[in-house]
């Protein structure tokens, strides 16, 4: 791990003013290390660069209903979905945190949604193995994904 975040250091270093290695270091705090506070730091830094980039501000919302901030996680993925609606992980997210406030029927709308978006299946379902390991609280909704997935033809 420490020679990795040496690589990233360096990266921001020589172009501090690139958001893409903010980006995926933060992404790197969040899904591997889970260190949230960190991740939100970059996330942040990396937003602060270029707020519209594609893939940001879902990736905000997501770390924000990790934390368990689900009202200012739906206003980043909102943002998203407006400047990026063409995201499956985006969707997925939003989902995500509609099931967790409780509004069913949108989480239906979006888990459709983000599995009519999914193109490579080994990808996503790499992508959602390291999901569901952050987050046990709402393995209904990820069954529901895989059997969605695995019926999509």
């Amino acid at each position: 791990w420490e020679k990795s975040k040496l690589y990233f250091m360096k990266a921001i270093q020589i172009q501090p003013m690139k958001v893409n290695a903010y980006f995926q270091y933060a992404k790197v705090l969040r899904d591997y290390v889970k260190d949230y506070e960190e991740s939100e730091k970059y996330h942040l830094t990396a937003i602060s660069v270029d707020q519209v980039y594609n893939g940001l501000n879902g990736s905000y919302g997501y770390l924000l209903y990790l934390k368990g901030e689900n009202e200012k996680a739906m206003k980043y993925i909102e943002l998203e979905l407006r400047w990026h609606n063409k995201n499956k992980w985006v969707h997925f997210y939003y989902g995500l945190i509609n099931k967790a406030i409780g509004n069913d029927n949108k989480a239906e709308q979006e888990i459709l949604q983000a599995v009519k978006l999914c193109k490579g299946k080994k990808s996503v379902m790499d992508r959602l193995q390291v999901i569901k390991e952050l987050d046990s609280v709402n393995k209904d909704y990820y069954a529901r994904f895989e059997a969605l997935l695995k019926n999509d033809k």
